[in-house]
C-alpha cells in the first residue's frame, strides 16, 4: 500500500484487536472513540452499543473467572481509502473464542493521538478455518 498513512491505520486496527482479543479496556479505550458506537444486527434488530459494553463484558468475564489470554485474533484490511483525516476500512476479523467471524467496516479520523474508530460497524459471516 502506498499511502504514507496506511501503516499508521493498521497499526491503530492491530491495537484495537488485540484490545478486544482479551477485552483489554485500556487498549481499547486508545483506539475507540469515546462517543462511538458499535452497529450490528443481532437478533433480527440494529444493535448500538458504546465503547463502555467491552469493560463491561471483561467485568463479567472477570467475575465468572473465565481467562481469554489464550484467545487467538487475526485480522485482514479488505478495503481501504482515506481522505486527509478521514478514513474508511473493512476488515475480516476472527477469534478462537467466537463461533462465527466477523466483516468490520470502521471509520477513522487522525487526531493528534493518532488513528481512533469514530464508528464500527459489523456483520457476522461464517466461520472460517484458519
Amino acid at each position: 500500500m502506498s499511502d504514507p498513512e496506511y501503516k499508521n491505520i493498521h497499526q491503530s486496527i492491530a491495537t484495537f484487536v488485540e484490545g478486544l482479543r482479551t477485552l483489554d479496556y485500556s487498549k481499547i479505550s486508545q483506539i475507540f472513540y469515546q462517543d462511538g458506537l458499535s452497529v450490528g444486527v443481532r437478533n433480527g434488530q440494529i444493535s448500538f452499543v458504546r465503547r463502555e459494553h467491552w469493560k463491561e463484558m471483561r467485568d463479567r468475564e472477570l467475575a465468572e473467572g473465565i481467562d481469554n489470554t489464550d484467545n487467538v485474533a487475526w485480522f485482514e484490511i479488505k478495503s481501504f481509502e482515506r481522505f486527509g483525516n478521514a478514513a474508511s476500512v473493512v476488515i475480516e476479523l476472527s477469534f478462537t473464542s467466537d463461533p462465527v467471524d466477523y466483516i468490520d467496516l470502521y471509520h477513522m479520523l487522525k487526531t493528534d493521538d493518532g488513528w481512533k474508530i469514530v464508528n464500527k460497524i459489523y456483520h457476522h459471516i461464517e466461520k472460517k478455518k484458519r
